[in-house]
């Protein structure tokens, strides 16, 4: 997956773990859409909560996402 192919809401899967996750943000990209030296990947969270009920935030990087359709 590319930065601008990321939007905010969509299921994404990490391709090393098929882990999915819902994607909360953009790392590193402005808010006209500018990728920045940090750009290094989304903002995800967890699709389902870890044992204790938390859903964890991570940060993975592009390269390790695809698209999970709707």
């Amino acid at each position: 997956m590319k930065w601008n192919e990321c939007e905010s809401g969509m299921t994404v899967r990490d391709i090393r773990t098929a882990e999915k996750f819902t994607v909360v943000g953009r790392r590193g990209v402005t808010d006209d859409g500018i990728a920045t030296v940090t750009d290094c990947g989304a903002w995800v969270e967890q699709v389902e909560p870890n044992f204790d009920g938390v859903k964890e935030p991570w940060v993975v990087h592009w390269s390790h996402l695809e698209r999970v359709a709707d």
